[in-house]
């Protein structure tokens, strides 16, 4: 066996192994000031929207503008199980102790979102804390959550692959398998009405 391609598996396996065996269910801390979640613009959509659902996850990918003409590319990600939640854009990319995965979005190429872009969620963040693990998980509350990536105008229509990471959880720790990496094609407007 390939433990190394396998391991995106073992790890949620893992999780849901040790929080099984554990006798204390897993803890909510109370949010940080930073957890609060940017109040986003409305938008409006100026391109051909794309999904696609992976491990329970209905991924919706779409260019989308504000009234300002700031644009970016908007993911909505919604778990299909009822009562799976979502963890931070900012969590590390392996996760903690090798167990989650971020919820994130981005473009290649880099260039196409710009210098600097940062990545933005709808959601505020909770920890929710398991034993056996050195810190809490910082999560979104169950259910969707909405990223939005800003991009620079292109000059024409640029074809862009997006990718998208993620991992659903109940607060039980029942976790489906992490999605390290789903690469999509779509493209980016030069204009949008």
């Amino acid at each position: 066996m390939n433990f190394r391609a396998a391991r995106p598996a073992l790890c949620g396996l893992v999780l849901t192994a040790l929080v099984a065996c554990t006798s204390s269910a897993p803890q909510r801390s109370g949010a940080t000031a930073s957890s609060a979640a940017p109040a986003l613009p409305a938008v409006t959509a100026c391109g051909a929207p794309v999904a696609f659902t992976e491990n329970f996850v209905r991924v919706e990918l779409a260019p989308v503008r504000t009234a300002e003409g700031a644009r970016f590319l908007r993911g909505r990600f919604t778990p299909e199980r009822p009562g799976d939640h979502l963890y931070s854009k900012d969590l590390p990319a392996d996760g903690i102790d090798g167990a989650g995965r971020p919820t994130r979005l981005w473009l290649e190429p880099a260039a196409a979102a710009g210098p600097a872009a940062a990545l933005l969620a709808d959601q505020p963040l909770h920890d929710l804390a398991y034993p056996g693990f050195s810190r809490p998980f910082p999560v979104y509350p169950d259910g969707p959550v909405e990223l939005r990536l800003p991009f620079t105008a292109p000059a024409n229509d640029q074809p862009v692959t997006v990718h998208a990471s993620y991992m659903a959880c109940s607060s039980t720790g029942s976790c489906l398998p992490p999605v390290d990496d789903h690469a999509v094609p779509l493209t980016l407007p030069a204009r949008c009405p």
